[in-house]
């Protein structure tokens, strides 16, 4: 095998290993809990647990907004199951609420950002990735939405949010892509720094759903579209090589 051809070769392993490259945020493998919130009377529920999420700890909160029927009986419930890998955020019917999953390292300090959680010089996902990704299952029966809402903070305490509303048919996990230049972005975080995360599920305020979400895998990756174009590359590569022989 000539040069050129060995080179081509180590290139397409590279980037088959770069199509799994990325951060590993929380793929539930550790800290199992389970907590419940069954009252509107004000505050919610905390969870932290410990184990090989980035930096080591995750903070999760869930609390009832909404209720139809009577307090005490119906509320919404946050857990982890590290069996089949899972979080879990699900309402009794008639219920409303929001779940927060935070990772910002081991601190004993629920619901307060430490933006240097996760290093004192943060972690460069730019270096690996170029956009977050969820693998995400809604359970209910019916076409009903939630609004995730992610949260990024770099050490200086530069905050950037991005927001989408999620729609599921039930039972069928599905894989949202969030690139880093993606224009809803609102915020100036750096991307190259990051001290901080946060995980919003949110199914509204105002009114009362059947909901049960899942969450399996959160992690940053690489765009679809630059290993496109690294592939390109190694097609150009090819043709150089074929023109040679």
């Amino acid at each position: 095998m000539k040069k050129l051809m060995k080179i081509v070769v180590a290139a397409a392993a590279m980037l088959a290993a770069q199509a799994h490259a990325g951060i590993l945020i929380d793929d539930f493998s550790s800290g199992a809990f389970s907590i419940t919130d069954l009252t509107t009377t004000g505050g919610g529920v905390w969870n932290t647990s410990l184990g090989t999420m980035i930096g080591g700890s995750r903070d999760v909160y869930a609390e009832k907004k909404v209720s139809v029927t009577t307090d005490g009986t119906d509320g919404v419930r946050a857990s982890v199951n590290t069996i089949d890998k899972t979080f879990r955020f699900s309402q009794d019917s008639d219920q409303s609420g929001t779940a927060r999953i935070i990772w910002d390292g081991n601190n004993t300090a629920q619901g307060t950002i430490d933006t240097v959680g996760l290093g004192a010089l943060g972690q460069n996902f730019s270096a690996v990735s170029s956009a977050f990704q969820f693998t995400a299952k809604f359970e209910a029966p019916t076409l009903n939405p939630y609004t995730v809402d992610l949260h990024v903070w770099d050490i200086t305490g530069a905050q950037s949010t991005f927001s989408f509303d999620a729609i599921g048919t039930g039972g069928t996990f599905q894989v949202f892509t969030i690139a880093f230049t993606d224009s809803g972005w609102v915020g100036a975080a750096d991307f190259t720094k990051v001290g901080a995360l946060e995980a919003d599920l949110n199914t509204g305020s105002t009114g009362a759903l059947d909901v049960d979400i899942t969450l399996k895998n959160v992690e940053t990756v690489p765009e679809p579209g630059s290993l496109a174009l690294a592939g390109l590359g190694l097609l150009g590569l090819g043709a150089v090589r074929r023109r040679k022989a």
